[in-house]
């Protein structure tokens, strides 16, 4: 007997079902892959905006007037000061560390002019703490300021401390 040329129909449903199990297998190998590159692109997105508002608030903290008088607002979630021409804060917004700087009315404890760059994102709670020392003179003088962050990045919370000594480059 002869053997016919071609294959029969129980054949092609063998491959057809082999193939597309390797295909489903690839597929969901492929989705799990490119889920967990997303959630290591996001968190090390994070760690790169807290490293560069880090960087950002040593320059700017190193430069704070050490004198109270300087200060235009001291408070939990907000700071501001005169530096220069220009007025510079840091603020809590939205869930967001944020940078201000330009011209700050004290009187209507409002921004006239400003410039504002985000800083770190998805925070559950922040605050800044300053440090008074006596100069022995009557005077108080700036020896720290301190800024503890909670953020809450992948839903993994995580605290964060930055302590800076102004005019002294001191970071802790």
């Amino acid at each position: 007997m002869q053997k016919p040329n071609g294959f029969f129909l129980i054949e092609l449903l063998v491959y057809l079902i082999l193939f597309s199990f390797f295909i489903v297998l690839f597929m969901r190998t492929f989705a799990f892959s490119t889920h967990q590159l997303g959630v290591q692109n996001n968190q090390a997105y994070a760690v790169v905006q807290l490293y560069a508002t880090e960087q950002q608030m040593i320059r700017d903290f190193e430069k704070a007037p050490t004198g109270e008088t300087d200060w235009k607002c001291v408070a939990d979630t907000q700071v501001i000061w005169h530096a220069g021409s220009t007025d510079i804060g840091w603020c809590f917004e939205n869930n967001t560390l944020v940078r201000k700087a330009g011209t700050y009315n004290t009187e209507k404890q409002q921004w006239k002019k400003k410039t504002t760059t985000l800083g770190v994102k998805n925070i559950r709670k922040g605050s800044f703490t300053l440090s008074w020392a006596s100069n022995g003179e009557n005077e108080q003088q700036l020896s720290l300021i301190s800024l503890k962050l909670e953020t809450n990045n992948n839903k993994k919370p995580a605290k964060h401390t930055f302590c800076v000594s102004p005019r002294n480059r001191v970071l802790t």
